[in-house]
Formats: structure tokens, C-alpha cells, sequence
């Protein structure tokens, strides 16, 4: 099967890739380049389909037999769930497109996925000090509950933490598996993605 990742966020578009090598080996799916979508992802449902609609045709062009659209819930009070099926349900709607179509919400932002792995971020000591409190906070199975991008900054060694440049230094050293352990929403995406470890389940670690 070949999958698009579609992702809205410049520091997904620039670290997820680091993971993609891993993502094949674990389900056996081909992947295409990462495509960005420019859409605010707490915005009207409509408008954010609307915005896909291109992008599935170039999909489609492109023998794409899955499209998995990742967005962040950021400050929304409506569960990840709820906001993923009424996103799919509006792109159903505004496409001809007959390319399944799943839509995966990072809850709440990609920056729970970066802080989940905290061996990766201990593989960085020059850049990060991770103090038990921090771990505390995240493990076991806590990432998708805690204020990650104000914990990422302060664990921070020197300049300021960098959004895209920091994530993908981490998720180049992360492990697909350590993510999934501390991030329901990550286990989420593995189970869309038909990774066999979550194919019936997305809930448990």
C-alpha cells in the first residue's frame, strides 16, 4: 500500500521523516514525501477541507491508495475523536476523490509526540537536561496531558528551543516504539497506519 502523510505543521513536514524508515518497516507500506497543508488546525471544519481538496487530487495523480491527514487539536474543549470525524466527514463531502481518507489529531500539538520519547531527548545532553519532575510528567503513558512545548523549553540547554530544527534532531533519534508508549494519540496514528501492534487496539500501551 502507498500512504500520503499530510500534516499541517512545518515542524511535522520537516521531523516526521526521521520516523518514516521505521514506519515502512513496521506495517510494510510505502510512503511518499511528506506533503504540507496550510490550514489553521482549529479552524471552521469546512474551510480545512476545502483546503485538502487539492491535495487529495495530487494524491491521486501520484497512485496514493491511503491519504492520513495529521492535525493538532491545540486549545479545542472537543475530544480528538469527535474532531477527526467531522474533519473526514467534510473532505468526504468537498471531494470526488475515492483514496480513503483517515484524519489523526495530535493531541494536543506534534510537540507531544517530540516530548513522549524521553530517551531520545537524554540522547541530547548538550541540548537537553531532563529532570524527574519532567519524566515524571510524561511517563508512563502521559504525554498527550502535559504543557510539552513549556516543558521542551525548559529542559533547554543554551538557545531557545527551536520548534522545527529541535524536533527533527529528536525524532531522528527516536524510537517508534518509546513514542506509542507515552502518547495514546501516537498509538492512534500507528493503529490508522495498520501497524499490527495496534491493529486492534490504539488505547493501551
Amino acid at each position: 500500500m502507498k500512504i500520503a502523510l499530510v500534516t499541517e505543521g512545518e515542524s511535522e513536514w520537516t521531523a516526521l521523516p526521521g520516523l518514516v524508515a521505521q514506519l515502512k518497516s513496521r506495517t510494510g507500506h510505502e510512503f511518499i514525501p511528506i506533503m504540507r497543508l496550510r490550514v489553521q488546525p482549529d479552524g471552521p471544519v469546512e474551510k480545512i477541507a476545502r483546503t485538502c481538496a487539492p491535495t487529495l487530487k495530487i494524491c491521486a495523480l501520484k497512485g496514493v491508495d491511503k491519504i492520513v491527514i495529521l492535525l493538532d487539536r491545540e486549545q479545542q474543549a472537543t475530544g480528538p475523536g469527535f474532531i477527526a470525524a467531522s474533519i473526514t466527514a467534510a473532505v468526504k463531502k468537498v471531494s470526488s476523490s475515492k483514496i480513503p481518507v483517515a484524519v489523526v489529531i495530535k493531541d494536543r500539538s506534534f510537540e507531544n509526540w517530540v516530548i513522549a520519547d524521553l530517551a531520545a531527548l537524554k540522547a541530547q545532553p548538550a541540548r537537553f537536561k531532563i529532570k524527574s519532575s519532567m519524566e515524571k510528567a510524561v511517563s508512563p503513558n502521559k504525554a498527550d496531558q502535559v504543557e510539552a512545548l513549556a516543558l521542551l523549553k525548559a529542559a533547554t540547554i543554551g538557545q531557545n528551543y527551536d520548534k522545527i530544527q529541535d524536533s527533527k534532531r529528536t525524532l531522528a533519534k527516536a524510537k517508534v516504539e518509546r513514542v506509542a508508549k507515552n502518547s495514546r494519540s501516537f498509538r492512534h496514528f500507528l493503529h490508522v497506519l495498520g501497524d499490527q501492534a495496534y491493529e486492534g487496539q490504539c488505547k493501551a500501551p
